[in-house]
């Protein structure tokens, strides 16, 4: 970063930490690219980038090189390339916005080799409409971001194989593991096997990390086992009193004071079970018992389904 003369510009605590939170030198080159690029819906294949667009030359930003990062330490940063006194002797200095053209696609790409290059590198990393920038004003709109091909690429593969290692995971899946997952989402787990199987291995394929969350979920077993009693009507949701109530003989399990959505059953009661150890055990154990009685007297024909 250009050393300022200025009180008032540049003031790191630490300037010399810099160029290890920010390296950028010799042989390196990086690309910075407006957020702001659409498809054109009239001409496939091509961008709408705005025609121009010039970042601030100077920032009021937190220090980043502060010693005491529970503590602000607001200075003035500037794009400067060039600082001399004019023949009063006046201090001048020259601080270009950094600018990225429509016709260049958005697209600014920096060169480690020119030191002019590594100022405006180290600025626009420590911007706060940079999206990359871990430090970052939130409340400032984000209108760039650094591409990093080789961080990314590293994203890619990871975010690849946890999808693989999910689909797999679905694939393993016995019947019986597969209708009890089901049921814990709050599925129709009385359907075909290829047709859960099928639900489970696409979830697990578009939202990896929250399949094998939901996989993990020490309370699968318990979510299942209340979705299977909602679809058995051994316990029903009264909108009138706004509770759950056992169908057999109207007693209720828990009240609320709103009235609960249908996709919510599900995660409400089960809630209840998790929350209040002892009179939620006790009324869980006995959901339990009347599912396990009511499937036994189906599985062996004495009642239907439902």
């Amino acid at each position: 970063m250009f050393h300022s003369e200025s009180k008032f510009l540049n003031n790191f605590e630490n300037e010399q930490a810099l160029s290890t939170l920010f390296p950028f030198g010799p042989g390196d080159t990086a690309i910075f690219q407006l957020l702001d690029r659409r498809e054109d819906p009239d001409n496939p294949g091509r961008l709408l980038v705005p025609f121009m667009y010039m970042v601030r030359c100077r920032q009021r930003i937190n220090d980043p090189t502060r010693s005491d990062k529970s503590k602000s330490r607001y200075i003035t940063v500037a794009n400067i390339t060039q600082e001399y006194q004019d023949e009063k002797g006046q201090l001048v200095t020259k601080s270009p916005h950094p600018i990225f053209y429509g016709n260049l696609q958005g697209i600014k790409i920096l060169n480690g080799d020119r030191e002019a290059d590594v100022n405006e590198y180290q600025f626009l990393r420590m911007c706060d409409e940079n999206a990359s920038n871990e430090n970052r004003d939130k409340n400032r709109t984000p209108i760039f971001e650094e591409l990093n091909p080789e961080k990314q690429a590293a994203a890619d593969r990871l975010d690849r194989q946890t999808r693989y290692m999910a689909i797999d995971k679905a694939k393993r899946m016995s019947e019986s593991e597969a209708r009890e997952f089901a049921a814990s989402m709050a599925w129709d787990s009385t359907q075909k096997i290829d047709i859960i199987r099928n639900q489970i291995e696409d979830f697990a394929e578009q939202d990896a990390a929250e399949f094998n969350s939901r996989l993990g979920d020490v309370n699968r077993t318990l979510k299942a086992n209340v979705k299977m009693a909602l679809d058995e009507n051994i316990i029903a949701y009264q909108v009138e009193g706004r509770k759950f109530i056992f169908v057999a003989d109207k007693s209720t399990i828990c009240a609320y004071p709103t009235r609960i959505e249908a996709t919510q059953y599900v995660d409400r009661l089960s809630e209840f079970f998790i929350t209040n150890k002892l009179e939620g055990k006790k009324i869980y154990e006995l959901m339990v018992s009347r599912l396990t009685t009511k499937l036994q007297m189906v599985e062996a024909g004495e009642l239907k389904g439902n």
